[in-house]
Parts: structure tokens; C-alpha cells; sequence
């Protein structure tokens, strides 16, 4: 996942970040498009979270807009129906005023 992080400060409440997901096989090859892929932020701010959309080249982008106030949220991704937990399969967020 690009990036897997980002820290926003002096944020306004406009910040979007956008996520891609790129998965690859035990050979670090790029599987493909038309995976079921889905993205979820948890119990933190889940409406901030966009669509998750396939772009059709095997990458997979979805956008998290950050909210006003201070506080932080881990982004994490399932590709047919396994949760990717490795740390570089998730991006972490956190943004103050």
C-alpha cells in the first residue's frame, strides 16, 4: 500500500488521502484486476472512507478525507476475503489542527 503512512497537521478538515493497494504474489508479481478487494477503517471515522475502486491495471485506490478535530485511524485491506495484516498492507493516518 501507497503510502503507508501520513501525518497531517494544521489540517482544515479538506485533507484527502489517497490510498493504493497493489497486489502481488509470493513472487512479488502484480495478480491482476477484477480481485474482490475491500478497504476498511474500523469504528474511526468509517464514513470518511471513499469507495474502494479497481483501477484495471491490478492497483486498486481508495480515499480517506480527514476529518477536523485531532485523532488517528488505520486504513486496512482484504483481498479475496484474506485480511492483508502485514504493516506495509495498511496505512496509518493521524492529523491534528
Amino acid at each position: 500500500v501507497t503510502p503507508t503512512s501520513h501525518i497531517e497537521t494544521g489540517n482544515d478538515g479538506t485533507t484527502q488521502v489517497v490510498m493504493t493497494l497493489t497486489p502481488r504474489n509470493d513472487l512479488n508479481q502484480v495478480i491482476g484486476a477484477g480481485l474482490k478487494v475491500s478497504a476498511d477503517v474500523g469504528v474511526s471515522e468509517p464514513n470518511n472512507l471513499g469507495p474502494l475502486t479497481d483501477m484495471g491495471d491490478g492497483t486498486y485506490e481508495v480515499v480517506y478525507s480527514i476529518p477536523t478535530g485531532a485523532s488517528n485511524a488505520t486504513v486496512s485491506f482484504t483481498v479475496n476475503g484474506v485480511l492483508l495484516s502485514l504493516p506495509s498492507a495498511q496505512t496509518a493516518i493521524s492529523w491534528a489542527p
